[in-house]
């Protein structure tokens, strides 16, 4: 699974303080991209549907991120797929309660999808490069 400790850990920080891309002032799309597809697929593969206002939010931003990357980039739409293609192969005990990545898809359901979608708008205003750092 493409889910890294590092990048788990950083959802959080990244949703309440992300920083700015050096260069334009916005926060880098490709950073706030990569960690809400992680949680996606994370809430599928776990089959946390009980989550599902969170995770249908989660979608519809990915959604308008998708957008903006096909077009401020040279991505194509099988990339951006295959990136967001739920593994098969994907060890059960991530899913366990107490696991880590379970305590920090937990800790983010908090996070106000209003706020989401608020972020999501800002970070997309403005047309530039979908730069991936700095993230964190």
């Amino acid at each position: 699974m493409h889910i890294s400790l590092a990048m788990a850990l950083g959802c959080i920080v990244t949703l309440a303080h992300a920083q700015d891309d050096i260069h334009t002032g916005q926060r880098p799309v490709l950073c706030a991209w990569g960690i809400y597809v992680e949680l996606a697929k994370y809430g599928e593969i776990c089959k946390l549907d009980e989550n599902r206002d969170f995770l249908d939010a989660l979608d519809a931003n990915i959604a308008r991120m998708d957008e903006f990357i096909l077009r401020n980039s040279d991505f194509t739409r099988e990339q951006l797929d295959a990136w967001q293609a739920v593994p098969t192969d994907v060890d059960a005990d991530i899913c366990e309660a107490g696991s880590e990545m379970r305590m920090i898809f937990e800790s983010v359901l908090d996070y106000p999808i209003e706020q989401m979608n608020a972020q999501t708008d800002e970070l997309l205003a403005v047309d530039r490069p979908p730069l991936a750092d700095p993230c964190l």
